[in-house]
């Protein structure tokens, strides 16, 4: 998985919703900017494109953020909860200890990400196409990830305890470390999938097989 590439230079920007409007008339991208605790309401940011920018400490409040683009971007402390992000754009970029409950990532595109310590409970990730992307220590439960594509993604110690994997391969996939109970999937869809010993009885269960002791 690639690092973020964060610019050698990065300007503090104390309020992100006045500089986002003011550059809607010229262009959608905003560049080598930190952003520290911060609180953004009611914001459109529909097609925004951020590079090279770090978040730390920023709240997101009833906000539109879909089609957003992020790139090379660090976010630390952030809190991006039921956020619309629907065919959003994700590429090397970092989340440490963030808040993403119930936020929208139907159609999303996410390549060479790390979510450590995070909750995103109730997340959707409907047909997104996950590549390189890292799950270390996170919340999921409930979440869906039905249709999507979760090519050489990691997952470390993470609670999928109901998440729906309809429709999507787990073939090759370690998830042995992980909690997932209650999850929903197919034979098709977890066939090649990496469990623990103790995992193999629960998923056993899930079409109605019973295992005599």
């Amino acid at each position: 998985m690639k690092k973020p590439k964060l610019s050698k230079q990065i300007t503090v920007c104390e309020n992100l919703s006045q500089l986002w409007e003011m550059n809607l008339s010229a262009e959608n991208e905003i560049r080598a900017l930190s952003f520290q605790r911060q609180t953004i309401c009611q914001t459109n940011f529909y097609r925004a494109e951020f590079v090279s920018c770090i978040f730390q400490n920023v709240h997101f409040y009833n906000c539109d953020a879909d089609k957003i683009s992020f790139t090379d971007c660090e976010f630390h402390s952030c809190d991006f909860s039921l956020l619309p992000m629907q065919d959003a754009s994700f590429t090397r970029c970092s989340f440490c200890e963030c808040t993403l409950e119930g936020i929208n990532l139907t159609d999303a595109a996410m390549q060479d990400i790390c979510f450590d310590r995070c909750n995103l409970r109730c997340t959707n990730f409907s047909f997104a196409k996950i590549k390189h992307t890292e799950f270390l220590h996170c919340i999921l439960t409930d979440s869906c990830f039905s249709s999507c594509s979760l090519k050489t993604s990691i997952w470390n110690e993470c609670d999928l305890s109901g998440c729906n994997f309809f429709q999507t391969p787990l073939s090759g996939l370690d998830l042995s470390s992980c909690r997932l109970e209650g999850i929903i999937a197919s034979p098709d869809d977890l066939a090649g999938v990496l469990l623990a010993p103790q995992q193999a009885a629960e998923i056993i269960g899930l079409f109605g097989i019973k295992v005599k002791n």
